[in-house]
């Protein structure tokens, strides 16, 4: 981001946007993100050839959030490689490249991958609440 010739820091941005089946998170381009069910709130399991269509979401300097969110379910993993992802509710989050525009394609893919709602379930799943 460039303002009057000086760079400023970049944040990890989170935010809501609302669709079909409810809000979920998206990043500051608008782009959906994702939970991967197998990844269980503990830890990432996409990776290898997992990570041609799926990006995790890496923390770039700090975080912000928009109405809704709740930054107590904000966190950070470090990958195999080393990088930082951030997590939503203790789910790794991720970007599919299949999305075009923003619109997400890939919700509910392979009964694994699902939009993330603002208190960090997955969309449309029901959850214990207990």
């Amino acid at each position: 981001l460039l303002v009057s010739g000086l760079a400023f820091a970049q944040n990890t941005e989170l935010a809501l946007a609302e669709g079909d089946d409810g809000h979920y998170l998206v990043d500051v381009d608008g782009q959906a993100l994702y939970l991967f069910l197998p990844d269980n709130q503990r830890f990432s399991t996409c990776n290898d050839e997992c990570l041609t269509d799926w990006e995790p979401v890496e923390l770039v300097g700090g975080i912000a959030i928009g109405a809704g969110l709740s930054i107590a379910l904000v966190g950070t993993i470090e990958r195999e490689d080393g990088t930082i992802q951030v997590t939503y509710n203790l789910w790794p989050l991720y970007r599919y490249a299949g999305d075009d525009n923003g619109a997400p394609q890939a919700h509910g893919l392979g009964d694994s991958w699902y939009l993330v709602t603002g208190e960090g379930n997955a969309l449309g799943l029901e959850t214990d609440g207990e």
